[in-house]
């Protein structure tokens, strides 16, 4: 499963759950909210995610919240469930209620507070993995859960045909680099940083699950359109580079490198949490 057709490419949208006043879900606008975001062009939906407070709903309103998200979207676009929890046991009750729903995926979160080793994370992951055989994007959000998803932990799951993708939120740049030269032949770095998308565009992720695509969802579509137009003209002009080096008897291979990839120097955190939860009243 994990190659580079297998994941989950363009915008993807982290749906708000609505609620009422009194704190009870408000079931009835999510069909509006869904088709609002599709209409956009966007690629895929996220039901129950940080943006959707998954945190703080109980398993009967994640299954209300599934169900009534895939009764509109009728396979227009892969749906994947937020999978957390803060013991493998109750990430694993999550990901088992997202299969009886129908998602196509999950977006599995590290178990929050317990903080546990790189070795224990990865196990915790391949639990999760077993009980379900879903295509599955790791969700990297240290800030969040605690804890990031470490090489130790990631040589003991990336490699796993069940996943296809981590959604890098931790505000490392760093991340990216090390994630694409380690990881890169398994899964695919998906942009979950939005204050820092332009540099992993230029990085060449081609998917973004983005916090704010649920308010502004055609203007991410059109960003991240632009920005794999801009992608394949440097890609273009890196082969020809690469060809007028090759004629003159050069070395081609690190100028075309850095034409396409053209990785930042710096590193830099956003001010603020670009995934802030969301409540419709």
């Amino acid at each position: 499963m994990n190659s580079a057709d297998s994941h989950f490419p363009g915008v993807i949208v982290p749906l708000v759950t609505p609620f009422h006043d009194d704190g009870s879900l408000a079931l009835e606008v999510l069909p509006a909210l869904v088709e609002f975001v599709l209409g956009a062009g966007v690629a895929g939906l996220v039901v129950a995610g940080t943006t959707g407070e998954g945190y703080a709903l109980d398993m009967a309103e994640r299954a209300d919240v599934l169900r009534t998200v895939l009764a509109v979207t009728r396979g227009r676009v892969p749906v994947l469930a937020g999978v957390g929890g803060t013991a493998t046991r109750e990430a694993v009750l999550q990901a088992r209620l997202a299969v009886e729903a129908g998602v196509q995926g999950l977006m599995l979160a590290a178990p929050a507070y317990c903080v546990p080793t790189g070795d224990e994370l990865g196990r915790h992951v391949l639990a999760v993995l077993r009980a379900t055989e879903l295509p599955t994007v790791l969700y990297d959000y240290p800030a969040r859960t605690g804890v990031p998803f470490d090489v130790t932990a990631l040589d003991l799951v990336a490699t796993d045909p069940m996943i296809v993708g981590i959604k890098e939120a931790s505000g490392d740049l760093s991340r990216i680099s090390l994630l694409r030269d380690r990881y890169g032949d398994h899964l695919s770095v998906v942009c979950g940083s939005d204050t820092l998308a332009m540099h992993y565009f230029e990085a060449g992720s081609d998917s973004w699950i983005a916090g704010f695509a649920g308010a502004l969802p055609a203007e991410h579509v059109a960003m991240l359109a632009a920005a794999a137009r801009r992608h394949v003209c440097r890609l273009a002009d890196a082969a020809s580079s690469a060809a007028g080096s090759h004629r003159r008897g050069e070395q081609p291979l690190r100028r075309s490198h850095a034409l396409v990839v053209d990785r930042p120097r710096h590193s830099r955190r956003p001010a603020a949490r670009s995934d802030a939860t969301a409540r419709r009243k």
